[in-house]
């Protein structure tokens, strides 16, 4: 079965070129060429003229309720018997393909919807793929529009790359999952998990990031530590999870009185620490009194009071390190808790 040009059928007998087609039963071949100007088939129209302009080459034959082919475009040669007469499609299918034509033409209703399909005729080489559509007609007769598809070879090139895009997508599928665990894995190992904050490893490398940044500028780096007080009465009184809530409160409440470019971390235990880029003494000072108020001004149930923190200030010198920052603002922290708590004390 040879693929040509999609050339519409009539509805009358006759051909409709003006002209019979040559007959050639003694050679075993005969053809019936049919007019596209003449069509009054209800699959005409817009899925012919679809498959005319958009895909092309394609052919169009009308059947007997059995699938016999009585007419077929003029392009479409078929092979026919000695004896004459028409022939079943189906025998010139691959048997696979010959099983499901069968199945599918007992299941096509008279003046039902067409139907869409998918051919692989026999051919010298590779089976030839058509893919289209069927219908039947009230009185039983079948329609078949078609149009080539791929060859064999082209099909299972297709599949194999369809194969391979859908194992590359399940790849990239698997490395977007792990690309997520890594980043969350990441996120936590930055993170502490009870309060949201940054934790004591990404607040050391934000120290030697911040001070990198601003001593070669000479530019004043605050830096304040803050300890909850008395937070161990809080947990031996009302136990570890009001304790891990009140942490919660905390970091809350000191993150509400920062700008977005201070950083903020859990040292540890009930230790928070805080660095104020572009910030002097005397302002980290205030900026930490300003928390002080802000944790003292919070009824936190079931403590019956509010939170009060003790704080050490200090600010970055000269060709300082950041142990020594820390170092100088941990022991004003120390000095604060020494002289009553609830209080900011500089290192100055």
């Amino acid at each position: 079965m040879l693929m040509g040009d999609l050339t519409p059928p009539g509805r009358c007998g006759r051909p409709l070129l003006g002209e019979s087609a040559p007959d050639r039963r003694g050679g075993g071949e005969t053809t019936s060429a049919m007019d596209d100007n003449r069509l009054h088939h209800p699959l005409a129209g817009p899925i012919v003229s679809r498959f005319l302009v958009e895909m092309g080459g394609g052919a169009i034959a009308q059947l007997d309720p059995n699938g016999v082919i009585l007419r077929a475009s003029e392009r479409l040669s078929v092979r026919m018997p000695e004896e004459g007469g028409g022939v079943e499609l189906s025998r010139m299918l691959v048997p696979r393909s010959a099983r499901g034509w069968r199945k599918l033409l007992d299941r096509l209703k008279p003046g039902g919807p067409a139907r869409r399909l998918l051919l692989r005729l026999r051919g010298e080489g590779p089976p030839i793929v058509m893919a289209g559509l069927v219908h039947r007609e009230a009185d039983g007769s079948v329609w078949l529009l078609a149009v080539p598809a791929l060859d064999a070879d082209s099909l299972g090139a297709a599949r194999e790359l369809a194969r391979e895009l859908a194992g590359l997508k399940r790849h990239m599928a698997r490395s977007d999952r792990m690309a997520r665990l890594i980043r969350k894995a990441r996120r936590e190992a930055r993170t502490d998990p009870l309060t949201g904050l940054a934790n004591r490893r990404q607040g050391v490398r934000w120290f030697r990031e911040a001070i990198a940044q601003h001593r070669p500028e000479g530019a004043p780096l605050g830096c304040v530590v803050l300890d909850i007080d008395y937070f161990k009465a809080i947990n031996d009184t009302f136990g570890h999870p009001v304790g891990d809530r009140v942490l919660r409160v905390a970091a809350r409440i000191v993150s509400e009185q920062l700008r977005p470019l201070d950083r903020l971390f859990r040292y540890g235990g009930e230790e928070f620490v805080v660095l104020l880029p572009e910030t002097g003494l005397d302002e980290a000072v205030v900026v930490a009194d300003r928390i002080r108020a802000a944790l003292g001004s919070r009824q936190i149930r079931p403590l019956g009071g509010p939170l009060s923190a003790s704080f050490g200030v200090a600010c970055l010198r000269p060709g300082e390190s950041a142990a020594s920052l820390f170092h100088r603002a941990d022991r004003a922290l120390v000095r604060a808790k020494r002289l009553g708590r609830d209080r900011v004390e500089a290192d100055r």
